[in-house]
C-alpha cells in the first residue's frame, strides 16, 4: 500500500508539538468516561486541553471526524500499519479522544502486533474496556504500553485489580507530584523542554515505568 493511499483512508495522523512523531487522535467530546468526566469540577477532563485552544479549530475537527468514520473502513488496520512501519518512530494513540470500543481496542492492538519495531503509547480512562480485554487474552503486546489515566487532579491511580500489573499508570497533579512516580520533563513547573524527544523521554512509551505525572496543562 503507497503511503499516499493509507494517509487517506485513515484520514491523515496528528501532528502534536510535544510528541517525537505523529500520533492519532479523534474528537474528545466522543471520549466514552471522558465526557462524563468533563462534567466533574476537579477532575482531569474538567480541564482537558483537547476541548480547547487549536483542537477547537474548524479544520482540526474536520480531521478528527474523518479519522473517526475512517475506523469503520475495512482497509484501516492495513492503512494504520503501513504508516506507522513507514515512520518507525515511537508512536501515540489518543492526543484527543479514547478508545471507542472493545472492538476499537482489537483493531489497535492488531497495529501494534503488525509494526513490531515500534514502540506504541496508548493513554486511556477506558478501564471496563481494558479490563475486559484482559480477562480474555491476558496481557497486550511487548511493544504497546497501554496507560491508565487517573479520573482527579490530584487523585489516585486507576485500580485495575488483578490486571494491574498488565498496564501502567498516569497522574495529573498541580503542585506536587505523587511519591514514588516518574514526573514529566515537559510539564513540570519551568521546564525547557518542548518535547517528549528534546527532553530526551520516553517514559510513557516504557513499560517498565509504573507511573508517569504531569502537572495540570
Amino acid at each position: 500500500m503507497l503511503i499516499k493511499e493509507a494517509k487517506a483512508i485513515v484520514g491523515g495522523l496528528s501532528n502534536c508539538e510535544k510528541m517525537p512523531s505523529f500520533s492519532w487522535g479523534i474528537p474528545a467530546v466522543l471520549c466514552k468516561v471522558g465526557s462524563l468526566l468533563a462534567q466533574v469540577k476537579g477532575s482531569v477532563c474538567f480541564v482537558c486541553y483537547a476541548l480547547r485552544g487549536r483542537y477547537v479549530f474548524k479544520s482540526v475537527r474536520e480531521a478528527q471526524d474523518r479519522r473517526l468514520k475512517a475506523i469503520d473502513d475495512p482497509r484501516w488496520m492495513d492503512a494504520m500499519s503501513t504508516l506507522i512501519n513507514h515512520y518507525k518512530k515511537p508512536f501515540r494513540w489518543f492526543d484527543s479522544g479514547d478508545i471507542q470500543s472493545l472492538l476499537h481496542l482489537l483493531m489497535i492492538v492488531a497495529v501494534a502486533k503488525r509494526t513490531p519495531t515500534v514502540q506504541h503509547w496508548l493513554p486511556t480512562k477506558e478501564k471496563a474496556v481494558v479490563r475486559l480485554f484482559l480477562d480474555v487474552f491476558k496481557e497486550f503486546p511487548p511493544n504497546l504500553n497501554v496507560q491508565m489515566s487517573g479520573y482527579m487532579v490530584d487523585g489516585p491511580r486507576c485500580n485495575m485489580g488483578k490486571h494491574d500489573d498488565k498496564v501502567s499508570h498516569h497522574l495529573t497533579y498541580t503542585k506536587t507530584a505523587p511519591k514514588g512516580s516518574y514526573v514529566c520533563p515537559v510539564e513540570v513547573k519551568g521546564s525547557q523542554s518542548k518535547s517528549c524527544s528534546h527532553a530526551g523521554c520516553y517514559a510513557c512509551w516504557d513499560k517498565s515505568v509504573p507511573v508517569v505525572a504531569g502537572r495540570v496543562h
